[in-house]
């Protein structure tokens, strides 16, 4: 997304047939990025406001538009800014999908997973950024230690993750895969200590499921694309 911007290596170690990578993103803005996600953002909450699923939070759409509005101007108003990034190379790839797709859209990490590759020898790339979470939603702030235990954190999430891909796709209903995604987050928070709540884009698209359950409305599952698209 940043073309242009200086990275440095916060640490980069290796586990458990996995690699890693932490890195520090430092970039100056640019003016014509902010102007597509302003414009991002507004689609983004005007099709979530359709679904009702604002009413899960009790947020009113206005209310949250003036939320949203006001961290893009504070970040147009930036000559440059900090985020971070995190990496998991898997030297064996532990999912079926080919990407950010099925369960690799609920795995827990902060902002969401942003890319998910294959590689020809058989094992997957994945990735993470702090841009979201930390600038369009000012939601929390990062340390370098913050962003290598989420690292390891993802790693963890994406192999049990595995264990729970095929229930997920085999489930027809809305329900039945909401049930797998909560049964899979309840192993992480029980077994490993991973925090599932507010973690994910994917946190949008859950609350659209519990709208359209709550409303008792069916309907075959449509994986979407991401919720925040940049």
């Amino acid at each position: 997304m940043f073309q242009d911007a200086d990275r440095r290596i916060i640490k980069e170690w290796a586990g458990d047939d996995k690699i890693y990578s932490a890195v520090s993103i430092t970039t100056k803005i640019d003016q014509s990025l902010i102007d597509r996600i302003e414009t991002n953002q507004h689609k983004i909450i005007d099709e979530v406001d359709e679904l009702s699923s604002f009413k899960q939070f009790n947020i009113p759409k206005d209310e949250y538009y003036e939320m949203a509005q006001a961290n893009i101007d504070k970040l147009r108003a930036k000559d440059e800014i900090q985020f971070y990034s995190g990496f998991c190379y898997f030297t064996k790839k532990p999912v079926i999908a080919q990407g950010v797709d099925n369960i690799m859209l609920f795995v827990p990490v902060y902002g969401g997973i942003q890319f998910a590759e294959p590689d020809l020898s058989g094992g997957l790339a994945v990735g993470f950024d702090t841009f979201d979470i930390e600038f369009l939603f000012g939601e929390k702030k990062f340390t370098d230690e913050d962003i290598i235990e989420e690292c390891e954190s993802m790693g963890i999430s994406i192999e049990v993750a595995a264990e729970y891909e095929l229930d997920f796709l085999m489930a027809e209903s809305l329900e039945d895969k909401f049930e797998v995604v909560q049964k899979y987050y309840n192993v992480l928070e029980n077994d490993f200590g991973v925090i599932t709540e507010n973690r994910t884009s994917a946190d949008c698209l859950i609350a659209i499921w519990k709208d359209t359950l709550i409303n008792n409305e069916g309907g075959k599952f449509d994986a979407p694309k991401d919720p925040f698209g940049k």
